[in-house]
């Protein structure tokens, strides 16, 4: 392998953490106030790093008055969403204010998670047949789709080690299913992430 396998945003800044796909059945004035809501759940947990944003005493008049901070949406029919992945049916995309968004987070005391957002580095181990390596995800892709998934809806970047000689050498499959850190972290050093 000559190149890294980058998986979520490209930069260390995530794409768009304002903007997220919803699936919807309808275009009825309740759906689509449902689906901004939901919309507005998901990206809050992009932007604040905390997945049970939503359900804190802060966040609910916010996700409440969701509709309030919007700043565009449209439908999307079936083929792909804003994402890039594949839907079925309708989606609502929707983008909303990142002005108007971070100072309700701030008024409501949320702190915003930086949009200069570390790189996570991805070792993962596979054991098939009773055997254990690294897993490849250039010939692998039945993980990648869902990290892919994860990457997006958590505002992240995700990068695999390049599984080259030098990697092989500092680091074996077997080394991860024994939570062998200090090899582990040798190895990453490399990366930067």
């Amino acid at each position: 392998c000559t190149s890294l396998l980058l998986t979520g945003p490209a930069s260390g800044r995530p794409d768009d953490l304002y903007q997220v796909s919803v699936p919807v059945s309808g275009q009825s004035e309740d759906e689509r106030n449902a689906a901004i809501r939901q919309g507005l759940e998901k990206v809050l947990v992009k932007i604040t790093g905390i997945r049970s944003v939503a359900s804190r005493q802060q966040a609910r008049g916010l996700v409440d008055g969701a509709a309030g901070l919007v700043q565009q949406y449209r439908y999307d029919a079936a083929g792909t969403d804003a994402a890039g992945d594949q839907v079925e049916g309708r989606v609502l995309t929707v983008r909303f204010d990142s002005g108007a968004l971070q100072r309700a987070l701030n008024e409501r005391g949320l702190q915003p998670w930086t949009t200069n957002r570390p790189t996570v580095l991805l070792w993962l181990g596979v054991e098939r047949g009773g055997q254990r390596r690294f897993y490849q995800p250039e010939t692998e892709g039945e993980v990648t789709a869902p990290i892919d998934q994860v990457a997006r809806d958590r505002g992240i970047r995700f990068l695999f080690p390049l599984m080259d000689l030098e990697d092989l050498q500092r680091l074996q499959a077997v080394d991860l299913w024994g939570g062998f850190e200090s090899r582990i972290q040798d190895a990453s050093a490399r990366y930067g992430a």
